[in-house]
C-alpha cells in the first residue's frame, strides 16, 4: 500500500547511472578481487542460499588471489601498481551489507567515488573490513580515494570486472557516469 502511495504521489528524483562497456550499474563496479569472487560464484548456489554463497567464495578467492598490476587513469589522476581491488562507487553499497565503503558517495552528484586497495598482505584485510563497517576507510592510508567522472583501468593481463555484484567483463575498461539517467519516485 505504501509503495503504491509513493508511486502515485511521491516526489521525482533523478539518479546517476554508471556504465562500463555495454553494462550499467547503480551501486558499484569492481576490478580485481571482488570481481574474481563473483566470476567464481556458482549461480545455482547463489539462487539457493542468496548472499551467503558469496562469503565462502570470497574467502576462497581471497586466499588464492594474487594482486594485479594495473594502470588507472581518472580526471586529473594516474596510478600504476599492484592492487587487490579498484572499487568504483556511485552510491554507498551499505544496503544488505555491514560494509560502508564510501559513505559520502551520492547517487545524484554526477561523480563516482573510487577506492584503490593496494597490494597489502591479506592479514591486513580484517583492519580494512573493520574500518569499512565503521565507514572510516578514509582513515586508512593504504586505500587511495578519489572523486571523478570517469575511470579507465588497463592491465598487462586480463583482470575481471563486476557490476553491482555480477561478473561482467575483463580489463581494459572505461567506467563512467550518466548523470540523472534514472528517474525514481521517493516519499
Amino acid at each position: 500500500a505504501q509503495a503504491l502511495q509513493v508511486a502515485l504521489s511521491g516526489q521525482r528524483r533523478r539518479l546517476d547511472l554508471g556504465y562500463c562497456q555495454q553494462g550499467r550499474f547503480l551501486i558499484t563496479a569492481g576490478v580485481g578481487l571482488d570481481a574474481e569472487a563473483f566470476r567464481r560464484l556458482d549461480p545455482k548456489l547463489k539462487r539457493l542460499v542468496g548472499q551467503l554463497a558469496y562469503y565462502g567464495t570470497f574467502i576462497q578467492t581471497l586466499l588464492e588471489f594474487q594482486p594485479k598490476e594495473v594502470t588507472v587513469d581518472w580526471d586529473g589522476g594516474h596510478f600504476q601498481g599492484l592492487v587487490y581491488l579498484v572499487m568504483v562507487v556511485n552510491c554507498d553499497p551499505s544496503a544488505g551489507t555491514p560494509l560502508r565503503l564510501a559513505p559520502a558517495a551520492s547517487p545524484s552528484d554526477g561523480l563516482l567515488d573510487m577506492l584503490i586497495f593496494g597490494a597489502r598482505p591479506p592479514f591486513d584485510l580484517p583492519k580494512k573490513l573493520g574500518l569499512a563497517v565503521l565507514g572510516q576507510l578514509v582513515k586508512d592510508p593504504t586505500v587511495l580515494q578519489y572523486r571523478t567522472r570517469s575511470v579507465t583501468v588497463t592491465a598487462p593481463t586480463a583482470v575481471p570486472v563486476e557490476l553491482d555484484g555480477d561478473y561482467h567483463t575483463e580489463t581494459p575498461v572505461t567506467i563512467g557516469l550518466e548523470p540523472g539517467a534514472v528517474e525514481v519516485k521517493v516519499p
